[in-house]
């Protein structure tokens, strides 16, 4: 099987990416950032045109990637590696 690159050109893929990398399922993203799991997997479906703010903020912060990364794509993509360290790191364990 060929890796197919992600499609990092929207919010809902640079999501997907970063969690994938973070080895979170959508449910322990959700419960670290303390939103609604639904909402995770809307964004990453891009079903949502318009999070908030400080929703898209909570994800950023748990996976250690920038806002401006997140939302725009603004700047390069964080390596998998970086965002997998980043996120063992952190002192909440993944279930």
């Amino acid at each position: 099987m060929v890796d197919v690159p992600p499609d990092l050109s929207g919010m809902g893929g640079r999501l997907r990416y970063a969690r994938e990398a973070a080895g979170l399922s959508s449910r322990q993203l959700s419960q670290r950032a303390g939103i609604a799991q639904a909402i995770a997997g809307m964004i990453e479906r891009g079903a949502t045109r318009a999070p908030t703010t400080e929703t898209v903020q909570r994800i950023a912060s748990v996976l250690g990637v920038s806002l401006d990364w997140l939302i725009a794509g603004t700047g390069q993509a964080p390596s998998p590696e970086d965002i997998r360290r980043f996120v063992s790191s952190s002192s909440e364990p993944a279930d």
